[in-house]
């Protein structure tokens, strides 16, 4: 299963494995739905995440840095419990 990124109102939910194989796809999603939203904040829905390295954790980290490249408030929650 590949990474998926999805906007809906003001979340934005990522599902499948956040791995260093897949973070170059999910930065190249994110990318795509930041520049063509008007959306300025934005939380961010962790729950579907099935599988999780330090490529993907330094990734998340990250996220908050990205959004503000986009000025898009981006605030990281509903963390998977299973991980």
């Amino acid at each position: 299963m590949a990474v998926r990124l999805e906007l809906s109102d003001d979340v934005l939910h990522v599902s499948g494995p956040l791995t260093v194989a897949s973070i170059g796809q999910a930065q190249a999603q994110l990318e795509s739905l930041l520049q063509s939203s008007t959306i300025r904040s934005l939380r961010v829905d962790l729950n579907a995440v099935d599988r999780l390295d330090t490529g993907g954790v330094v990734w998340v980290e990250r996220l908050t840095r990205i959004g503000l490249a986009h000025n898009c408030e981006l605030a990281i929650g509903d963390l998977p419990t299973a991980l």
